[in-house]
């Protein structure tokens, strides 16, 4: 096709063909005389809308991207965050064993019993860097330590473009 007008001429009528068959083999389908040509031109029809749908539903490149973006971390990030959760891990351990303690040893008092559960766990006391609490190993500590020194240090990416 070498000219526009009749190449879309040509389209118009080869979608109108297409539309015809479509309602014969919906008119055939509903009679229940369709042949296995027009139940897969049906079945190819309900797989393009259906395609068609999803893809309306899903959302477009920009909002892909923006969407996928990282998010703001809260002060310490990852590893202040899991540092938090193993410090209330480990005081939900520590109180339950109080009450265990409790129960167990009557005849030594409560006082006592906190205090031998108190003196076995000290060892597992996490440090602080800052605010936050480190549980782990000296790796940890020192990541720690350059990600709050990192994020005292730089404020934005404006600063390294005004070279502050």
């Amino acid at each position: 096709m070498h000219n526009r007008k009749k190449r879309n001429e040509w389209l118009a009528d080869q979608q109108a063909k297409h539309q015809v068959k479509i309602n014969e083999a919906r008119i055939a389908f509903t009679q229940g005389l369709a042949d296995e040509d027009q139940i897969l031109l049906l079945n190819q029809e309900r797989t393009k809308s259906e395609a068609a749908e999803l893809q309306k539903k899903q959302p477009g490149m920009i909002s892909r991207i923006f969407s996928s973006a990282p998010k703001e971390e809260s002060k310490g990030g990852n590893l202040g965050a899991a540092a938090r959760a193993a410090a209330q891990d480990a005081a939900a351990e520590v109180k339950d064993t109080a009450t265990a303690a409790k129960e167990k040893v009557k005849d030594l008092g409560i006082v006592k019993a906190v205090e031998d559960k108190v003196e076995e766990h000290k060892w597992q006391k996490p440090q602080t860097v800052g605010a936050e609490a480190v549980i782990g190993g000296p790796l940890d500590r020192e990541a720690a330590a350059s990600v709050l020194a990192v994020q005292e240090k730089s404020k934005s990416w404006t600063n390294w473009l005004l070279r502050r």
